[in-house]
């Protein structure tokens, strides 16, 4: 038991002892000088050194992760100019690449002060988020007139009378007259009755002011009418209608204008003291007196218009019921065909995407023209802005319900209220105009059945567009 005594006690006195000297070293230095720890702790470099650094290959690790380097450091190393260049593109100010920007599964590729993407097929733009297999409405990669999109890109086509230029986006006339476009003045005959050389364009009244590219010198629409639309005429010369060309011999108008009489004359183009034709001639109803023009002798209407057609065919729609709107459509067949020239000529008729997407999209502007108020003078169309079917509702006032084979435009604040936003006739023709082509988009509802001063509803043409072309097909045989 002793000596576990004298070995506690030998303990107790080696903690003593070191206590007291850790006491007392306590204000001493607790590290080293830089020299000193040098030589306590050694660091190998891996790069090569002294000499053997000019004569071996250079370590990337040393040369520029340890050590800042340049571009010819960087080069002498790889020995490779496309890899220090891809190698550099990081390392001077990051990779741009990280996180990917190229849009679509792109590929990007990091470059000094940028970077750039290599886009899939289909996809294109600095960060590929074009896909040019959709359908552009505007810019540089949008059709003319219709484009269709397929899985290998979108293709462009034309109205008739028109051919896809060398770019496959312009649609360039093949003929002298094609639809909406008057021909451009090198293409006139001085012989043409509808030359314009030295008339100039009329300033449109305040009324019925347009925006820059609606009417151009090939879109005037003067004295109440534009070149693609017609009037319709009674027995005593009274317009009680209008309607549009679609073709040489072939004129749409309203079911409900056919019913208002049954003796129908088309007036086309400028108004002039010339006239020529036959008036078609309808037996005799109770109350209605049946009147026959001799085909030397036209008959006399105010400011005579220069062509007068009669009707040898009409085609009434088969849905169409006497007192209901919808279906509301009839072709006219004339028995001689129009001559067409830069006041009178056919309007085209779209695709029915384009015509709704495009030429129908709310806020849009379309071109319509009636009857000027008594002074006012020669005008310009009227302006009218497409709506949605729902502000329509709200707006119009209409004492029918619509259907998704009508539209509605509201007139422009310039024109709300004043007597020529009622001065269209039934049948009126609406269009938009695109890349200075003029595309048909409806034709009037009578305007006693809404509030005319503040907007228009229209038949939708887009939805008839089979029936269209089977009837235009057949009466332009």
């Amino acid at each position: 038991m002793d000596w576990i005594r004298m070995a506690s006690w030998i303990c107790f006195l080696h903690f003593s002892v070191l206590s007291t000297f850790l006491l007392t070293s306590a204000d001493k230095m607790v590290f080293q000088s830089q020299l000193e720890a040098s030589t306590v702790l050694q660091r190998s470099r891996r790069a090569n050194s002294f000499l053997l650094e000019e004569i071996l290959k250079g370590n990337l690790e040393r040369e520029c992760y340890e050590e800042r380097c340049n571009y010819e450091e960087a080069r002498e190393y790889f020995e490779d100019i496309p890899k220090t260049d891809t190698f550099w593109a990081s390392y001077y100010d990051g990779d741009q690449c990280k996180p990917n920007p190229c849009l679509n599964g792109g590929s990007c590729t990091d470059t000094v002060g940028g970077y750039s993407c290599d886009c899939r097929e289909f996809y294109e733009g600095v960060n590929c988020e074009k896909d040019v297999s959709q359908c552009h409405s505007e810019g540089p990669l949008s059709c003319d007139h219709f484009c269709r999109p397929f899985y290998s890109g979108f293709k462009c086509s034309c109205a008739d009378g028109y051919s896809l230029g060398t770019d496959e986006r312009t649609c360039v006339p093949k003929v002298q007259y094609p639809c909406g476009m008057a021909p451009k003045p090198s293409k006139l005959n001085r012989t043409d009755p509808g030359h314009r050389f030295d008339s100039p364009v009329p300033k449109p009244s305040k009324q019925n002011q347009t925006a820059p590219g609606l009417s151009s010198g090939s879109h005037s629409c003067l004295k109440g009418r534009c070149p693609w639309q017609v009037r319709l005429l009674d027995a005593r010369g009274q317009e009680f209608c209008s309607g549009v060309i679609l073709g040489e011999q072939t004129v749409l108008t309203t079911a409900a204008c056919i019913s208002k009489t049954k003796t129908i004359l088309v007036a086309v183009g400028e108004h002039s003291s010339e006239a020529g034709g036959q008036l078609m001639v309808w037996p005799k109803v109770a109350g209605e007196q049946s009147v026959v023009w001799p085909e030397d002798q036209p008959p006399r209407v105010p400011g005579s218009p220069r062509q007068m057609f009669s009707v040898s065919q009409i085609a009434i729609h088969k849905r169409y019921k006497a007192g209901i709107l919808g279906d509301d459509l009839a072709f006219l067949q004339l028995q001689k065909k129009i001559a067409f020239s830069s006041s009178a000529f056919h309007t085209c008729l779209p695709e029915k995407d384009f015509s709704e997407n495009i030429l129908m999209e709310p806020g849009r502007k379309g071109l319509a023209a009636g009857r000027e108020p008594e002074g006012a003078g020669q005008g310009g169309p009227l302006l009218l802005s497409y709506l949605h079917l729902h502000g329509c509702q709200a707006g119009l006032n209409h004492s029918f319900m619509l259907t998704n084979k009508m539209f509605c435009t509201v007139t422009l604040a310039g024109d709300e209220g004043s007597e020529g936003s009622c001065g269209l006739l039934p049948g009126t023709p609406l269009v938009t105009v695109e890349k200075n082509t003029a595309f048909l988009t409806g034709l009037l509802i009578p305007p006693h059945t809404h509030n005319c001063s503040r907007g228009h509803i229209f038949t939708k043409l887009s939805r008839y567009l089979p029936w269209i072309h089977q009837q235009l097909e057949l009466f332009e045989k």
